[in-house]
């Protein structure tokens, strides 16, 4: 429940001999001996003498609001009352006002709530980002092989992944950049062709089995550059959207995406352009051997 402005906070109205005001003139007390313990900051705060025209229930103005304020109270004075935090905003907001007033104990149990909470748990790049500042090390890795289920470079992510340190984010890069260059080396492998220019204006997909074009079901040399690339972009895209790649281990999304690929063939021995068996096996095998050879958290990169 929270307090109208003016009003004292329901879970510090009673007890206390010091009182302490939000931006938005909700007031809190508590006992002065209790905040000097938790925060150095409060312990200086409370050394300058106050004016002689002061009460003890004059209050002493913070900028935080109420409910920032009320959590990092719960944290030092448990009251009644559940400790929630609405959204990353908020959680925030705690971070800094704990920085503010040196309260490590305040991330102590920010940590557990955070971790106990679906809303915030699932949120991998908010969670990364959080677990950079507040150095929660094990959560940082965690965060890490969650955040792989998307594409962390999208232009909203950019405000999020600003927060965390930039020796934390290099890393996430890493993580991200490395499993994308191996997926899609893996993909490479299952492509039987290469490709030619044999002049100015004529290039071909070449079999690598018997150095014949690919050619269309009419029996054309297809205009293959432009399907291999469409092809191509679409597997790009899949990895973008998401490292974690299990899509590319199911038969069903090869048959959805190859497209105009599938009726490529070489017009000499019969070779598919793309084999979707061998490469569901390497995807499937690559994703099973674990992280020594597909990173899936950061410390799993190099740092050459």
């Amino acid at each position: 429940m929270a307090a109208v402005g003016g009003e004292f906070h329901p879970d510090f109205s009673s007890d206390g001999d010091i009182v302490l005001q939000s931006k938005e003139g909700t007031k809190f007390r508590l006992e002065s001996v209790i905040l000097k313990a938790s925060s150095s900051a409060f312990r200086n705060m409370l050394r300058i003498p106050r004016d002689s025209n002061e009460t003890s229930d004059t209050p002493i103005l913070l900028t935080e609001d109420a409910r920032v304020l009320a959590f990092l109270f719960n944290c030092i004075n448990p009251a009644p009352s559940t400790m929630d935090l609405r959204d990353y905003d908020e959680i925030w907001r705690v971070v800094e006002a704990a920085d503010k007033f040196d309260m490590p104990c305040v991330l102590k149990i920010l940590r557990f709530v955070v971790l106990t909470e679906a809303k915030f748990y699932n949120n991998p790049l908010d969670l990364y980002a959080l677990a950079s500042s507040c150095n929660w090390k094990d959560v940082l890795r965690c965060s890490s092989k969650s955040s792989l289920k998307q594409n962390i470079l999208l232009s909203k992510n950019m405000k999020i992944l600003e927060r965390a340190k930039h020796g934390d984010l290099i890393a996430l890069l890493k993580l991200h950049t490395k499993r994308k260059e191996i997926l899609e080396e893996a993909v490479r492998r299952g492509e039987n062709y290469y490709f030619e220019k044999f002049d100015e204006d004529t290039s071909y997909h070449m079999c690598t089995k018997c150095y014949s074009p690919f050619i269309g079901d009419s029996g054309e040399v297809s205009e293959s550059e432009k399907v291999v690339e469409v092809f191509r972009s679409r597997v790009r895209d899949c990895i973008n959207r998401c490292p974690l790649g299990l899509d590319l281990a199911e038969r069903d999304f090869w048959e959805d995406s190859v497209g105009e690929v599938a009726i490529l063939k070489c017009q000499k021995c019969g070779s598919e352009v793309f084999d979707i068996r061998s490469t569901t096996q390497r995807i499937k095998l690559l994703l099973s051997q674990g992280n020594d050879i597909l990173p899936s958290e950061v410390g799993d990169v190099d740092d050459n």
